[in-house]
């Protein structure tokens, strides 16, 4: 992951954490992967996803996440890492057709912890609804969630993740 990717996923989490309210302390612990698309090149050096996937799983158990966002994955990918990780569901979309192909940029959220409440897709481009390549011809796909606390009803906050891909 590249320094200006780090700095608007950071700036994301601040965001969303200077909207808790201030007399509650809440806190959960929120991050960012950049699972790396299964290909074969990577399966012939060594560290192909089969090898990728129970580590990143066991990272994510470790640091226990309540939610994360993950670029570059494809759908494979991620239902592997979701089985993996039973106390989690995700959300997320295709870039390519909206669906299931192509690289995705996914929430992973704690089922326990966490109720979706609303969550839709856009493309940073001319056509946002609708998958597109955006300006200077970059697929740009992003994920968004409304989320709830179930264990504390008064915090909703959104969180969102996006994939740029030259």
């Amino acid at each position: 992951m590249n320094y200006k990717n780090s700095i608007g996923i950071l700036s994301v989490i601040i965001i969303l954490l200077c909207g808790c309210q201030p007399d509650k302390k809440t806190i959960f612990t929120a991050a960012s992967y950049n699972l790396r698309n299964a290909n074969s090149a990577d399966s012939l050096q060594g560290d192909g996803w089969g090898n990728r996937c129970p580590i990143i799983a066991r990272l994510v158990q470790f640091h226990e996440f309540d939610i994360f966002g993950t670029q570059e994955g494809l759908r494979h990918q991620l239902d592997s890492l979701k089985t993996s990780l039973p106390k989690y569901d995700y959300i997320g979309v295709g870039r390519n057709d909206g669906k299931k192909e192509g690289e995705h940029a996914a929430i992973f959220y704690r089922i326990d912890k966490f109720e979706l409440l609303e969550h839709g897709d856009f493309w940073l481009s001319e056509t946002p609804e609708k998958p597109s390549v955006g300006w200077m011809r970059f697929y740009r796909e992003s994920a968004l969630g409304d989320i709830s606390n179930t264990k504390i009803p008064d915090l909703n906050f959104s969180f969102s993740i996006s994939t740029w891909t030259i």
